[in-house]
C-alpha cells in the first residue's frame, strides 16, 4: 500500500502544478489513511469497502476534525484511487460515490435554485464573452470560491481528471475544491473557443465566435 501512495505523490509532484504546502498536506492526509487501514487489518488498497472508507471518515470526526478538513482529506483519498484506476493498479473506486461532509456555510441570505438558473443562463452563448461569462457562472457555483480567487486561478488549477481546482485564497493559502460537470463542461467549452495563449482562466474577452 505504501508503494502505491509513493508512487501517486511522486505522480502529483512532477505532474501537477501543486504548491509545497499542497503536497505536504496530501502527503499527510494519505499516509494517516494507511495508517488507519493498516490498524484495521486491511492488507491491500484493493481490499478497502465503501464501509470501511466511511469508517475511517467516522473515525476523523471523533477526533474532532473540522468538516473542512475531512472533505480535503476525501479529495486527496478519492484522487489517490483514480490514479490508481487510472493506471490499471486497482479496479474499482471504493471513494467514487462517498460523500464529503456538508459544509456549513454562514451566509446573511441565499438566491432559490430558479433565481440561480436564471442567472446561469443570461449569457449569450453566440459570443466568447457569453461563453466565458457562462463558465464565470458554472464555476462560481459549482465550487463557491470567491471572486477573488477565481481571478487568480489558472488553467493548470483546474484538474479535468479528478475533477477538483486548486483554489489560492488569501495569505497564499492554497486548497482544493470540488468542481462539478457543468463547470467542467463550460470551461471546456470557453477554452476551445478563446484563440491565444494565457495562463489565466478568465480575463477580459470580446472577440466574437465565428459560428
Amino acid at each position: 500500500m505504501q508503494g502505491h501512495i509513493k508512487k501517486y505523490l511522486e505522480h502529483i509532484e512532477h505532474n501537477r502544478n501543486f504548491s509545497a504546502q499542497t503536497l505536504r498536506a496530501y502527503r499527510n492526509d494519505l499516509y494517516q489513511y494507511l495508517s488507519f487501514l493498516v490498524g484495521e487489518g486491511c492488507p491491500d488498497l484493493d481490499s478497502v469497502t465503501r464501509l470501511l472508507l466511511r469508517s475511517f471518515l467516522a473515525y476523523l470526526k471523533k477526533q474532532n476534525y473540522s468538516k473542512t478538513t475531512i472533505a480535503r482529506k476525501l479529495v486527496a483519498i478519492r484522487s489517490l484511487y483514480k490514479f490508481l484506476c487510472r493506471e490499471g493498479i486497482l479496479k474499482s473506486n471504493p471513494a467514487e460515490n462517498i460523500r464529503a461532509p456538508k459544509l456549513e456555510k454562514n451566509l446573511p441570505g441565499f438566491m432559490s435554485v430558479k433565481q440561480t438558473e436564471t442567472l446561469i443562463d443570461l449569457p449569450v452563448l453566440n459570443t466568447v464573452s457569453g461563453i466565458r461569462d457562462r463558465a464565470i457562472l458554472e464555476t462560481l457555483y459549482s465550487t463557491g470560491m470567491r471572486v477573488s480567487e477565481l481571478v487568480g486561478t489558472d488553467i493548470d488549477d483546474i484538474d479535468f481528471s479528478n475533477e477538483v481546482v486548486k483554489v489560492k485564497g488569501k495569505g497564499r493559502k492554497e486548497r482544493l475544491q470540488p468542481i462539478g460537470n457543468h463547470a467542467l463542461d463550460a470551461i471546456r467549452s470557453y477554452l476551445d473557443k478563446r484563440d491565444f495563449d494565457n495562463k489565466a482562466l478568465f480575463f477580459k474577452q470580446t472577440r466574437r465566435t465565428s459560428d
